[in-house]
């Protein structure tokens, strides 16, 4: 019987410092991000590291990430194969493209419903983006529906936020 006071001990002075943490509102706390299961200032990180959080769901909640692990340092980044990379930039190299990916990340959909929302007459124009982007692994079909690749997610939220961003610095 010690042994589980001991436990539920621990347990009580565990949930103490859990909900001591929560209630805490410090400067400290708005600068750092969640990580995994790690805390990150970005004033401590070092130079050349890069870290993105965040938790995604789709408008249907069919599909979600939570993203924390995407650490990288950028000099790997930076050693990653052109050709590759340009595969997967190309992706968003098309407003076409990019119209379907941001409809995908909102919930999944047939054909029929892609052409619908995207006003296509035909289904050539349609079937042409959505085998590249299916190519590339950034799209994922399944019972006749189509959905960003729950992996991708986070990459895709990073690429078209960081796009978002440079055309806001343009205009400010």
């Amino acid at each position: 019987m010690e042994e589980m006071e001991i436990i539920m001990s621990k347990l009580e002075e565990m949930e103490n410092r859990i909900a001591k943490l929560e209630k805490e509102d410090s400067p400290q706390k708005k600068e750092t991000a969640l990580y995994g299961k790690y805390t990150v200032d970005p004033k401590k990180m070092n130079y050349g590291e890069f870290a993105f959080v965040g938790r995604y769901q789709s408008e249907d909640g069919n599909f979600s990430s939570t993203f924390g692990d995407d650490f990288i340092m950028i000099k790997n980044v930076l050693k990653q194969s052109s050709f590759e990379m340009a595969k997967i930039i190309d992706a968003f190299a098309s407003v076409e493209r990019i119209d379907m990916i941001k409809l995908l990340m909102n919930k999944r959909l047939s054909p029929k419903e892609l052409m619908e929302e995207l006003k296509y007459p035909t289904t050539g124009k349609l079937y042409h983006h959505l085998s590249y982007l299916e190519k590339i692994g950034l799209v994922t079909k399944n019972e006749d529906k189509y959905y960003i690749t729950p992996k991708c997610i986070s990459a895709v939220v990073l690429i078209l936020t960081g796009a978002q961003k440079i055309v806001r610095s343009d205009t400010h």
